[in-house]
């Protein structure tokens, strides 16, 4: 879900760490994501991103590096 939005925008995933809790097969998923910390200076980018079951309960939690190709 990151690389599908940070490619297309001159970007690539450089690390992720995650925790992962087991969803059911059945289960509808929300992803939502929060970038935490961006400068205008730099290339780099960390986002927070949390999945959720549709009844709340987390599934996954995970911080991403993106870095950004400056031209």
């Amino acid at each position: 879900m990151i690389t599908d939005r940070a490619y297309p925008v001159g970007a690539v995933q450089c690390r992720l760490e995650a925790r992962v809790k087991p969803v059911r097969p059945s289960d509808s998923i929300q992803w939502f994501r929060r970038v935490e910390t961006a400068t205008a200076k730099s290339r780099w980018v960390l986002i927070d991103v949390v999945v959720r079951n549709l009844v709340g309960e987390r599934g996954a939690t995970a911080k991403a590096m993106v870095e950004f190709q400056l031209s």
